[in-house]
């Protein structure tokens, strides 16, 4: 069963886990966080459960461990609590699936650190070929296929009775028409099932694409609400910005996306132009002892990089989704979020076609509160938001008002 807790934004998804974990400190552990730092805070968290990291060069059994792959094997022979990375936790084996089992192991991890999905870049007969005959191929649903990183997960196909892939030159052709690039998909819904639970700590489950991912594959989640007050708290502390001259290129829904960016790429200028005036406007002081946060495409963030940017702007802002630290810009009061997020369409067809409903707005919504409670709101203090994206402030506007008793 994979069980989501619903935290606020301005909670720590990493104590929450270490709090999870020690309702019942008996049963073994496996946390996945995502990313190196992110697992060394939930171990110090959860200090008390003495959780592990595997290491390579480790001695064990007399013999000395190769990789931190062949560690985190005898770490879970040995039934210890365990903590990796998502790109680690691809590489669970068959013999991995069996201990994890066995030991009646239970899944920790945050948001969507265990990946939710793989691409391989190309698809072709050779690529089918060394995959057969490496026995890597799998068949997880009709039409869907996965390479999967595990190498060999028998034991839990078998266990949830799914068939092998059995190859045939009808798939290979239909697999490889026209040179085109085919999506694989990691088998994370048979590894979770080799967990006696899987939790998965999220501030808003609804815009999670690993639960709607699972779903495909009959995986059940079970929602546990919280984090209400948090959020009520992160809400009184916004003021966005409604000011048509700064909101008035926002209308179009694609507005302020990657694709918006790529087409106007003269409109960068102006957009600096606006989030300078946005400053003023905030009435912060000067420029230059003004702070600013921002999230845009990889044009603006090279633009704000260069020595031809605005000084204000340089060393002033901070990505998207930051580390879950937010220590380094808690000093930020004026948050210009001129982004629109959008979920990947590839992605977003797959759901389709397999009948798998996905709130694309949570997940729009998600991605900007997270980046907003990096911000000064972490001491409470109350910031300035300016949204230039109609669909996105809108989004942002009715979550304020759904908190508000």
């Amino acid at each position: 069963m994979l069980e989501f807790t619903q935290i606020g934004f301005l909670e720590d998804p990493l104590q929450k886990c270490a709090e999870i974990a020690a309702r019942d400190p008996a049963r073994p552990y496996l946390f996945v966080g995502a990313s190196d730092d992110e697992v060394a805070s939930f171990v110090s968290a959860a200090e008390g459960l003495r959780f592990e990291l595997p290491a390579e060069g480790e001695i064990r059994g007399g013999m000395k461990c190769s990789s931190k792959r062949s560690h985190m094997a005898h770490l879970l022979a040995d039934g210890k609590n365990v903590a990796i990375k998502g790109s680690l936790f691809n590489y669970c084996d068959d013999a991995m699936l069996k201990m994890i089992w066995y030991s009646g192991y239970t899944l920790i991890s945050t948001g969507d650190s265990i990946l939710w999905s793989d691409k391989i870049s190309k698809c072709n007969a050779a690529n089918i070929e060394e995959a057969i005959r490496r026995k890597q191929l799998l068949s997880v649903a009709q039409d869907t296929f996965l390479l999967s990183a595990a190498h060999k997960a028998e034991y839990i196909l078998d266990m949830l009775g799914i068939p092998q892939f059995t190859y045939n030159d009808r798939l290979l052709t239909r697999l490889t028409a026209n040179g085109r690039t085919a999506m694989y998909w990691t088998p994370q819904p048979l590894m979770v099932s080799a967990f006696r639970c899987a939790h998965i700590v999220h501030h808003m489950p609804a815009a999670s694409p690993l639960a709607t991912y699972m779903s495909i594959f009959g995986v059940r989640s079970n929602m546990e609400e919280g984090g209400r007050q948090h959020n009520r708290r992160l809400a009184s502390l916004l003021a966005i910005v409604d000011d048509e001259k700064y909101n008035n290129k926002g209308a179009d829904a694609t507005a302020y996306s990657v694709r918006w960016f790529a087409r106007n790429k003269a409109m960068v200028d102006e957009v600096f132009k606006d989030m300078r005036n946005v400053l003023v406007h905030a009435g912060t002081g000067s420029e230059k002892s003004s702070l600013i946060a921002y999230a845009t495409p990889n044009t603006i963030l090279e633009a704000v990089d260069s020595g031809n940017a605005r000084p204000v702007f340089r060393g002033r802002g901070f990505p998207a989704i930051p580390a879950a630290d937010c220590v380094e810009y808690a000093s930020a009061r004026v948050l210009c979020y001129c982004a629109n997020t959008n979920f990947p369409t590839a992605s977003a067809k797959y759901f389709r076609d397999n009948h798998a409903a996905f709130d694309q707005d949570a997940y729009a919504l998600c991605h900007m509160l997270r980046w907003i409670s990096r911000s000064a709101v972490c001491g409470g203090e109350s910031v300035t938001v300016y949204v230039p994206s109609e669909y996105m402030r809108g989004l942002l506007e009715a979550w304020i008002e759904a908190q508000m008793p």
